[in-house]
């Protein structure tokens, strides 16, 4: 069987659990996303200087991998290490079981085609 791990961390802990996730050989994914949680938004300065604005989303990544599952628990145990501050709204990670994984070029099914 094999697990989805699907990982919205800050942007500015994105590098980090690249780095870590990489060291562990895990092939994966991301998008750059927005969205409202409990982080506390940014200020920014407006156009011209005058004031400052809170900005409407907070900026993230959604960190994506297929691995097996005897490597789920390792791969929740990274992210959790390389993105978490323990502060509120930092983030989730969300676990699914996947049925079958098609590699599109050679046809595999499986663990294999989820490399």
């Amino acid at each position: 069987m094999m697990k989805k791990i699907e990982a919205i961390v800050p942007s500015s802990e994105m590098d980090a659990t690249f780095s870590a996730l990489e060291k562990m050989g895990v092939n994966f994914s991301y998008v750059d996303i927005k969205g409202r949680g409990q982080m506390p938004r940014q200020e920014v300065e407006s156009g011209r200087g005058t004031g400052m604005v809170r900005e409407e989303f907070n900026t993230n990544a959604l960190i994506m991998t297929v691995v097996n599952d005897s490597m789920a628990e390792k791969v929740i145990d990274t992210t959790l290490k390389s993105s978490s501050t323990e502060s509120a709204g930092w983030g989730k990670i969300f676990v699914s079981e996947l049925k079958d994984a098609i590699d599109i070029r050679s046809g595999q099914h499986g663990d294999a085609a989820a490399q």
